[in-house]
């Protein structure tokens, strides 16, 4: 996950971003070759420019963000208060998911970029 929380105005994932992605994408791959991973990017707005070449980043805007905290933090509390018993491990394992917080529900937040604006003025969706 490469954070980008000093996008100043503008908030937009540029092309120099992306290639900073791509490159903590190699050394992951390089040095954990068996494990699976999806590329996100966390940045105040889901806006990239146009001359991004997205492939699979995935973006968690700020609203994205505040809402996995959120749910984190209710998710522990919900973990501390279960009971000792051999059914923690299980219990605590329907929270996780409850609140998306295993890898699957993970994905379920990532959101779409918007492409800034080409020159007919009119932002352009990615869906993934």
């Amino acid at each position: 996950m490469e954070a980008k929380n000093e996008k100043g105005e503008a908030g937009h994932l540029t092309r120099d971003d992306q290639g900073q992605m791509l490159q903590s994408c190699t050394w992951f791959k390089t040095h954990y070759p068996n494990w699976t991973y999806d590329p996100v990017v966390a940045l105040p707005e889901a806006r990239a420019t146009q001359s991004v070449t997205l492939g699979d980043t995935k973006a968690l805007d700020a609203a994205a963000t505040k809402s996995l905290v959120d749910d984190a933090t209710a998710a522990i509390t919900a973990i501390i208060a279960l009971p000792k018993n051999p059914r923690r491990q299980a219990d605590a394992r329907r929270i996780l998911e409850e609140y998306r917080l295993t890898p699957a529900g993970l994905r379920t937040r990532f959101v779409e970029f918007t492409i800034e604006p080409d020159r007919s003025g009119e932002p352009v969706t990615m869906a993934f």
